[in-house]
């Protein structure tokens, strides 16, 4: 993943990753992507990161995004 490549302590780029993996059916790297997300945010939740890096205006985009976060095992 580029984005981790070039800022790997950047929560979106590990959000999005999450959802990519899990997105492709791949819940093994979706869980450990969500691991390295909580290492380094520990507070970080499933709310908090579709609040914060989730899509304007696109509520199902959203609700799609908080599915995939929640299959990878971030917290509520």
């Amino acid at each position: 993943n580029d984005c981790l490549a070039k800022t790997p302590g950047y929560s979106a780029c590990q959000v999005f990753q999450i959802a990519s993996n899990a997105a492709l059916e791949d819940s093994g790297s979706a869980s450990n992507a969500a691991k390295k997300l909580l290492e380094l945010y520990p507070d970080m939740t499933i709310g908090g990161a579709v609040t914060g890096m989730g899509y304007s205006g696109a509520p199902a985009a959203n609700e799609r995004l908080t599915e995939q976060l929640s299959e990878a095992g971030l917290p509520e």
